[in-house]
């Protein structure tokens, strides 16, 4: 026989139709103040090393060399699916971009306490915290170096151990 054939495969990736996959990722800051991106996803050839810590630094509005990458370390991370294959950056960007969200979230109350402003005043885009409708703004870079250099002066709950401020798993 000849001929043409067209083949179309089919695959759901991030998990089968109700039943999706879920992963873990941390943001914090390390005594250095660099950015830790803790992923639960471990990359096989995906290029999820490169891929998750560029788009944090999107969402966060920082240069990617800011962010440090550390996956499937299972000392440091709660729960993960390891190697996902085509899910890793369906899943494990999902999951990022949520960590980026809680990340800034948990820094507008030092943005705050420093522009001496309300938290419900702040806005967040473009890597810094700002009040609309003024001039008054702070870095994230900055926000970040603040809850690196002082543990216990902050608002309660904000600055806590080892990782001042992140976001929980």
């Amino acid at each position: 026989m000849r001929g043409l054939g067209i083949a179309n495969p089919i695959e759901v990736a991030g998990g089968s139709f109700g039943n999706s996959r879920t992963d873990t990722a941390h943001v914090s800051i390390d005594d250095e103040g660099q950015i830790v991106l803790t992923s639960g996803m471990l990359s096989t050839g995906q290029g999820l090393e490169t891929a998750l810590p560029i788009l944090l630094a999107q969402r966060l509005g920082v240069e990617a060399t800011r962010i440090v990458y550390r996956q499937g370390d299972t000392g440091t991370v709660l729960n993960g699916h390891g190697q996902g294959g085509s899910s890793g950056l369906s899943v494990g960007g999902v999951v990022v971009e949520q960590a980026a969200l809680r990340f800034v979230e948990s820094g507008k109350a030092i943005a705050a306490d420093e522009l001496e402003v309300d938290v419900a005043d702040l806005s967040f885009g473009n890597g810094r915290y700002e009040v609309p409708g003024t001039d008054l703004a702070i870095e994230l870079n900055a926000v970040v170096e603040i809850a690196r250099k002082s543990a216990g002066d902050k608002p309660a709950g904000v600055l806590k151990g080892l990782r001042p401020f992140g976001s929980p798993s």
